[in-house]
């Protein structure tokens, strides 16, 4: 809670990213509660920064955020799990093309649960994705379905090309599987 609120009070970039390291270290902690806070303050500190213009908070996602999360993909499972949390929080409140493409690379991830998140976390963020985000989001999960051979990431995979298909044509209803 303190990290957001100290990034808002702050006007240098320098001192942004030495506030932004408490998180980055944290995101290491062996309890999961710990890393996913730390997480969700790191990406929701560009919406504090909004009061400064969206130059500000552009700039924190590119030079802070989308590298923390592209470290976080190069390693182990859990810390990809932890990129795609990071990238939802970040997309729910800013709008960033590249974290959809972070997201899409691990959709064939060796690792069953990295797999299935890429697709639950995309269908909860379609809403606020723009019309080449989302025809990106079918064409990729279109081609994941081509090889999956599990039942839970073909569901969510499936769930969330299907409504990202239907808020494509224009349709405001949910897709049922």
């Amino acid at each position: 809670e303190i990290v957001p609120a100290l990034l808002g009070c702050t006007t240098q970039l320098d001192t942004r990213t030495e506030i932004s390291k408490l998180c980055v270290k944290l995101l290491e902690d062996s309890v999961d509660a710990v890393r996913t806070t730390a997480a969700e303050c790191l990406c929701m500190g560009a919406s504090s920064l909004g009061s400064h213009g969206e130059d500000v908070a552009a700039e924190w996602s590119s030079v802070v955020v989308v590298p923390t999360i592209q470290n976080c993909v190069n390693k182990g499972a859990k810390q990809r799990l932890l990129a795609l949390k990071m990238i939802q929080t970040s997309l729910l409140n800013h709008r960033d093309p590249e974290l959809v493409e972070i997201a899409l690379s691990l959709r064939n991830d060796r690792i069953a649960n990295v797999r299935l998140n890429v697709g639950r976390l995309l269908d909860t963020v379609l809403h606020s994705l723009e019309e080449a985000d989302l025809r990106l989001i079918v064409e990729q999960l279109d081609e994941q379905q081509k090889d999956e051979t599990d039942n839970d990431v073909i569901y969510f995979s499936l769930r969330c090309r299907n409504r990202a298909q239907s808020l494509l044509e224009g349709s405001t209803l949910s897709v049922a599987l």
